[in-house]
């Protein structure tokens, strides 16, 4: 354990469980499980289906912004993320021999 940290007492964390375990049951109150898959109860399922049209349109947005990702990220890669470019980060040197004097001489 890292100093300034104390032990969570165990009754806690199984508190903590116990709530995480309540919130997913009441996210999966309306959902009936048919063997291999699940699908929403008939209330829900309406509700989820009438979407309203800035939703849609935001979703195919996303769809076609994925599709432009894929497509551009590749070329900045290759392109422009090069040796060169990542210089200022890995390809500095400490002379470790070289001697070290106090600030107070530097001027």
């Amino acid at each position: 354990m890292a100093a300034g940290q104390r032990a969570v007492p165990v009754e806690q964390v199984e508190r903590l469980l116990l709530g995480g375990g309540q919130a997913l049951a009441r996210g999966q109150r309306g959902v009936k499980h048919h063997g291999r898959g699940t699908e929403l109860a008939p209330g829900r399922e309406q509700r989820v289906q009438q979407l309203p049209p800035g939703r849609v349109a935001a979703r195919a947005l996303t769809a076609a912004g994925r599709a432009l990702q894929s497509l551009i990220l590749p070329l900045v890669f290759k392109f422009l993320v090069t040796d060169r470019s990542l210089a200022w980060r890995y390809d500095h040197h400490i002379d470790w021999g070289a001697p070290v004097t106090p600030a107070g001489e530097l001027a």
